[in-house]
């Protein structure tokens, strides 16, 4: 959506771009989803990625996209409610975990293999899975990995300086 549509799209492209016809109940649910997440706003014809997708698909740096991706996996509470649960310990196989989404989030008994299921999904999603000597550790949030500085030439130094005086220029003319 972001790079197709830049961030906006009409009920009809987003229903196209998701593989469904806007009137069908796959895409009325895939839309609930990502407003359930936090990631989708607008209703009626118009949809748009909201901030806290932005920063995912076009984060400012490593830590924010992280960071993003954590917020829109709490944001759904059964998520969030099992994700303070073991956060920091190992995952319970998921006929255990399904139990225990059942007893302490509420789910109901015929969708906590579902939910245990889209648990897993999505604690890797959002970066809070770790594997560890065949088990699952769920993180407590998810790990940055800065960015290494990278060194550059003192030629590949001069041509940049080059392109910022020139994009300074143009910006300046349009300023006139």
């Amino acid at each position: 959506i972001y790079v197709k549509m830049g961030g906006t799209a009409s009920k009809d492209d987003l229903a196209e771009f998701l593989g469904n016809t806007p009137s069908s109940s796959s895409f009325v649910k895939k839309v609930s989803i990502l407003r359930a997440y936090g990631l989708l706003t607008g209703e009626g014809s118009t949809f748009i990625l909201s901030d806290l997708a932005h920063r995912i698909v076009a984060p400012s740096s490593k830590a924010d996209e992280a960071k993003a991706k954590v917020e829109a996996f709490r944001k759904i509470e059964v998520f969030a409610r099992v994700h303070d649960m073991y956060k920091g310990k190992i995952c319970p196989e998921e006929v255990y975990l399904a139990n225990t989404i059942e007893r302490e989030a509420g789910v109901p008994s015929e969708s906590k293999v579902a939910w245990a299921k889209a648990f897993l999904e999505a604690v890797q999603a959002a970066g809070l899975y770790l594997a560890q000597g065949g088990k699952v550790v769920i993180r407590s949030d998810a790990p940055v990995i800065e960015s290494v500085p990278v060194e550059i030439s003192s030629q590949q130094e001069k041509e940049m300086d080059a392109t910022g005086n020139k994009a300074t220029e143009a910006i300046a003319r349009e300023e006139r």
